[in-house]
């Protein structure tokens, strides 16, 4: 005789199945393993001898008073408790066709029957499970996949696949997403059955029908979907009553994307259909690698080119710029060696003084040029230390003397009392040189140059304003934008200033400062470099 011991809130009993034909008769030599519920909560209270071996337990002790739903395999707990208690309430059986996983952690299909009865007043909940195998359905399943989506790659798979989706498993809808953390939306990449993205990338993802699918579980809801999520826009306007996804994993192992197929009618699940979706979630997250490499080299093509132009256009830069310089070092050097006896020390002077400024101008141009190098490099960063700025500007005058003379320029420094700041020594000695340099350069014969400063509060505003040239609207637009790039001047009969505005913004920017360029055509130019005192 076998008893059964089943636990209540007011004590133990215990019965004979003896007295109880319907549960001898499900325990005694059953095929299918048996457990009977708490009916409150779910729990496991007793089963028999084929349910050990079906879930790989070791003794009845492992499975009593565990969860029943922790016998499912990622299945939805909530719609699953939600689907058990209506069918119940209503006096009628719950059957439902999924995965199960065992003690061990090995995964089966199988199909469960839940039915309530009562037993001496007491109700109890009896859970059925069989192993259900339907080779033939999910072979077929299978090869049709396979065979449609072995010769596409990239979106021509995605379009296929969702296709092959809807005709495998006779369903209205299917699509392939990728999910944007973004914008917390899902972007239809593919789809079937007319599926409109727009409504779809409304969704709000933690209210939606893929809220667990963005969880990392494959979810099946055989029905009642509409009731589930009555404020997912795409349920209600596509009145998807069914639905089945699996989600996409990413290098991270995050989830970027999910496959999923929908029906506006209940459908029956189609044994070993995880499977089969897991497999092309893999081969659909290989797919959107391959488009991500694909965007990644066109990138790195398209960055090669532009440092490729910008190459070209620093040289043509540099080569511009030192083409004078070393025409003067070549030529006055050429005469100093065919006339040194011939000439006069003052003559001698003269020209050894416009070598010597012409070999400062070669000096510059380099130094410029390691400057920007590094820049682009992304290696520079700023050096603290108390810094002179009326020092600084004076060592800089100097190397443009010779010119400056030459050009009868009136230079007028009111740098009396400036403050010492806290910066980048070699960064604001760069940045004055190359201001004072344009000021110098394109400023006309007996010009005026003044530079001055004002002190604020938490920081100090040099400026450099000169009777020169001016700067067209253009130009002054293109300096403002550039970013570590040449600006790509192209204003007839008007030189670039070049490779000096575009350090002089670069370095005040990583100063945390701010360069200001106030300038018109034959009206001068007024450069404001504000940075702070510490």
């Amino acid at each position: 005789m076998l008893y059964v011991k089943f636990a209540n809130q007011s004590g133990d009993s215990e019965f004979s199945l003896k007295d109880h034909p319907l549960l001898s008769t499900l325990f005694n030599d059953a095929p299918d393993a048996i457990f009977i519920l708490n009916a409150k909560n779910y729990s496991i209270l007793e089963c028999n001898e084929k349910a050990l071996e079906l879930f790989e337990a070791e003794s009845k002790s492992s499975l009593i008073s565990l969860p029943s739903f922790r016998l499912y395999d990622s299945e939805p707990v909530e719609f699953s408790r939600n689907l058990l208690e209506t069918n119940i309430k209503n006096g009628g059986e719950h059957s439902q066709e999924l995965a199960f996983r065992t003690l061990k952690q090995n995964v089966f299909w199988g199909k469960l029957l839940k039915r309530a009865i009562k037993l001496e007043e007491r109700k109890y909940i009896v859970l059925r499970i069989s192993k259900a195998i339907d080779y033939l359905r999910s072979e077929e399943a299978l090869s049709l996949l396979l065979r449609g989506t072995a010769k596409v790659t990239g979106t021509k798979f995605f379009k296929e696949l969702s296709r092959l989706l809807c005709k495998t498993f006779d369903v209205k809808y299917a699509l392939v997403g990728k999910i944007s953390l973004e914008t917390k939306s899902l972007k239809i990449l593919e789809s079937c059955g007319s599926l409109n993205g727009n409504v779809l990338n409304e969704i709000k993802l933690k209210e939606s029908v893929i809220e667990n699918v963005l969880k990392g579980y494959t979810t099946f809801y055989p029905n009642g979907v509409k009731d589930m999520f009555p404020v997912d826009h795409f349920v209600q306007n596509y009145e998807i009553e069914a639905f089945m996804g699996t989600p996409v994993f990413g290098n991270s192992g995050e989830v970027e994307g999910l496959i999923a197929f929908m029906h506006d009618i209940p459908i029956t699940e189609i044994p070993n259909s995880r499977y089969i979706l897991s497999i092309f979630a893999s081969r659909t997250a290989a797919e959107l690698q391959r488009i991500r490499s694909k965007e990644i080299l066109k990138d790195q093509a398209r960055s090669l080119a532009n440092a490729n132009a910008l190459k070209d256009k620093l040289l043509s830069v540099i080569s511009h710029d030192l083409f004078n310089p070393l025409h003067s070092v070549m030529g006055f050097s050429e005469l100093l060696k065919s006339n040194i006896k011939e000439y006069s020390k003052e003559r001698i002077i003269n020209r050894v003084e416009i070598i010597d400024n012409s070999i400062k101008n070669i000096y510059f141009l380099l130094e410029n040029l390691a400057d920007w190098s590094r820049i682009y490099r992304g290696t520079v960063r700023p050096f603290p230390e108390k810094v002179d700025i009326s020092e600084i500007t004076e060592d800089n005058l100097i190397l443009f003397q010779y010119i400056s003379h030459l050009k009868e320029l009136n230079i007028k420094v009111s740098l009396d009392k400036c403050p010492t700041v806290v910066t980048d020594k070699h960064m604001i000695s760069s940045i004055i040189r190359n201001l004072l340099s344009n000021a110098i350069k394109y400023t006309p014969k007996k010009g005026s140059i003044e530079i001055g400063y004002n002190d604020n509060r938490d920081s100090i505003t040099i400026s450099i304003t000169d009777t020169g040239i001016g700067m067209p609207e253009e130009e002054l637009e293109a300096i403002d934008n550039v970013d570590t790039e040449l600006p790509d001047f192209k204003i007839e009969n008007h030189k670039p200033s070049g490779l000096g505005l575009v350090l002089a913004k670069t370095y005040t920017e990583k100063l945390k400062g701010k360069l200001i360029i106030q300038s018109k055509i034959d009206s001068g130019t007024e450069v404001l470099v504000n940075i702070p005192k510490e």
